[in-house]
């Protein structure tokens, strides 16, 4: 069984490769048989989750950054 990281990871993945699917042949917003087809809501709702998906599997692998600085 999946760790609630490794599902996350693997949504994260999913969503990554319909945004490559999309992006690689863009198509207009169009209607047909009074139905909406919105290309650029389905990009953007995508990139939402995967910022949402990105948060929460950092938030999954807390870490501290360090930084030092010379003069």
């Amino acid at each position: 069984m999946a760790t609630p990281l490794e599902n996350l990871q693997t949504a994260y993945e999913q969503v990554c490769a319909n945004l490559v699917t999309i992006t690689a042949s863009p198509k207009p917003t169009y209607n047909i048989d009074g139905q909406d087809v919105k290309w650029t809501e389905y990009m953007k709702m995508l990139t939402e989750q995967l910022e949402a998906l990105t948060a929460a599997i950092n938030a999954q692998n807390p870490y501290e950054v360090h930084h030092q600085g010379f003069t």
